[in-house]
């Protein structure tokens, strides 16, 4: 049986750190605080990544879709938005049909829950 061959771990590790270098340089005149204002929808112009959209729901009718008492506190919203997810996710279907389904649904919990935590 041959020997296996000896790493150099010294050059493995400045190769990575070469390869991650040119990746930083590329992003050097970006201005991260703008991309992250966008992410957290604080700015109305185009941006990275999907922005916050006013949701047209009130927190009354987010409960009653999450399925939540109307006094239902922050922890149990958590877990039933969680159990919620977890049940209808589109991953867990195999047909083309119930994936859809289960999608529309998903947003209707996601836009449900964001309305519950967003805070004001």
């Amino acid at each position: 049986m041959p020997k296996p061959k000896k790493v150099k771990w010294v050059k493995v590790v400045k190769t990575i750190f070469d390869g991650v270098s040119e990746v930083l340089e590329q992003f050097e005149d970006v201005d991260f605080e703008e991309v992250f204002q966008n992410l957290e929808g604080e700015d109305n112009g185009e941006g990275f990544g999907k922005m916050k959209e006013e949701s047209s729901i009130s927190k009354d009718e987010a409960k009653e879709i999450l399925g939540v008492r109307s006094s239902a506190n922050k922890n149990t919203i958590d877990k039933r938005y969680k159990f919620l997810a977890k049940m209808c996710h589109p991953d867990r279907f195999q047909e083309k049909a119930d994936k859809d389904m289960a999608d529309k649904e998903m947003k209707k919990y996601n836009d449900a829950y964001a309305v519950l935590t967003t805070k004001e």
